[in-house]
């Protein structure tokens, strides 16, 4: 069995049918497609904006952090301590020092083979640290701070 035929007027009908709905189809799926580019874009760029915001805050933390061992390393009481003089208690100084930063967890002092020599942290009184890069820096005389 063919098809049925379409009349003239059917057929006309038909062809301004897709003539007119193509282009509809056409303009509707354009901008479903911007908009998703445009929210696509959007999403980057707020995401490299919030990357450039955490990188600026763990730097400053990081620099506040530095500051604070450059502090405790010219410390008259960590100096004397460090020298030999084991009457100074450092625990103060450690004191103040952690609630100076909270960021700050601990404290430890190494002596110039990296072994610790004081610490906020008992557990850590007498390892030897000195294979941990930021360890192994400071011994070199250049501020550090480890994780």
């Amino acid at each position: 069995m063919s098809p049925p035929k379409l009349g003239s007027i059917a057929r006309v009908t038909l062809l301004l049918f897709i003539f007119a709905a193509l282009p509809l189809a056409a303009g509707l799926g354009v901008p479903w497609w911007r908009a998703r580019d445009l929210v696509e874009d959007g999403a980057e760029r707020l995401l490299a904006a919030r990357a450039d915001e955490l990188v600026a805050v763990i730097d400053t933390r990081n620099n506040d952090t530095l500051l604070l061992a450059r502090l405790l390393a010219t410390n008259v009481d960590v100096t004397r301590f460090v020298d030999g003089d084991k009457s100074v208690d450092v625990s103060t100084v450690f004191d103040r020092a952690r609630a100076a930063s909270p960021a700050v967890v601990s404290v430890s002092i190494v002596d110039k083979d990296g072994r610790v020599v004081a610490s906020t942290i008992a557990a850590a009184m007498g390892r030897d640290l000195s294979s941990r890069p930021h360890v192994a820096r400071a011994l070199e005389g250049v501020p550090a701070v480890g994780d």
